[in-house]
């Protein structure tokens, strides 16, 4: 794994997202890309989101803001643009944060590989359940 692509509109939810991101990168000697997709890049700002990728992953972190009015299609296109390993993204339920989903290659998709639940335990830690599948998309 040499890239994680993390997706961030700045929330909570995308918070804890980074943070899962961060952490995985870390343990995977990765480089970390903070991706935000915003309609107009006037709403952006890339010296706060540079800071932000920074401060997770220190120099293998990196920020990109990608201009796209619709941010589903934005994601997808920037990871595949980056050649993500791996694309993860803060998910929401009817408004309510939910956990984090990630996405191996080769064609990222946002689909639910691996989650980040605030109520499971797993290894002694509160929050993390990974499920790999090894589906081809």
């Amino acid at each position: 794994m040499q890239r994680i692509v993390v997706a961030t509109d700045r929330s909570e939810t995308a918070g804890r997202a980074v943070a899962w991101a961060a952490d995985l990168a870390a343990r995977t000697d990765a480089e970390l890309v903070l991706l935000q997709v915003v309609a107009d890049e006037a709403a952006s700002d890339p010296f706060a989101l540079r800071a932000e990728a920074e401060r997770v992953a220190g120099p293998r972190g990196r920020a990109r803001v990608h201009v796209d009015p619709d941010p589903s299609h934005g994601i997808v296109t920037a990871a595949e643009e980056e050649r993500a390993d791996v694309l993860v993204v803060g998910k929401r339920r009817h408004g309510r944060p939910q956990g984090v989903s990630a996405r191996q290659r080769p064609k990222p998709r946002l689909a639910q590989c691996a989650l980040h639940r605030r109520d499971r335990q797993h290894d002694g830690r509160r929050g993390l359940v990974v499920a790999a599948r090894g589906a081809r998309g």
